[in-house]
């Protein structure tokens, strides 16, 4: 609620507000496509465990939601498929439990079947990127996950900017 309140707010006081509410302004993003990516994490208010509907909604309003802004910030038009999955596969690292984490982790794998982070716009490419890590990501158990700074994370990256695999 805080969030909206302050990116409904005629002047901010915080530099982060102030700073969305430029970018709202200077490039028609719509406050309520950034509402969308709060109300994502106001999925999550519920009290554990998550159902797979609620993961899902989760991950199409924050991933999808902040994929679409950074869409629209470049002008470009993107499928969710990437937001999703990246959304469900970030979530799956950071979850304490690992039933709920492993069936976020299995809904991820079906968003990004396909090579999806190569077909992420290439004004979008920091997304692409976090778009792959996810895809690797899906290809491991969720006790088997890279450690998110690892050297072996810096050269997926490096190989999918070149070579996009």
């Amino acid at each position: 609620a805080w969030w909206r309140d302050q990116l409904e707010e005629a002047t901010a006081r915080e530099p982060v507000i102030a700073a969305l509410q430029a970018m709202i302004g200077s490039h028609d993003v719509s406050a309520g496509l950034l509402a969308k990516v709060i109300d994502g994490w106001a999925v999550l208010l519920d009290d554990p465990p998550y159902d797979d509907a609620a993961l899902l909604e989760y991950a199409r309003r924050r991933g999808g939601g902040l994929f679409a802004v950074a869409a629209q910030l470049s002008g470009v038009v993107i499928s969710d498929k990437a937001g999703i999955g990246w959304a469900l596969s970030d979530f799956a690292r950071h979850c304490s439990d690992f039933d709920t984490a492993t069936r976020a982790l299995a809904l991820a794998r079906d968003h990004l079947r396909g090579k999806v982070a190569a077909r992420v716009p290439k004004p979008m490419r920091a997304l692409a990127i976090l778009t792959r890590f996810a895809e690797v990501d899906c290809e491991r158990a969720i006790d088997q996950q890279r450690a998110a700074g690892s050297p072996h994370r810096i050269i997926q990256a490096i190989g999918f900017t070149l070579f996009k695999r």
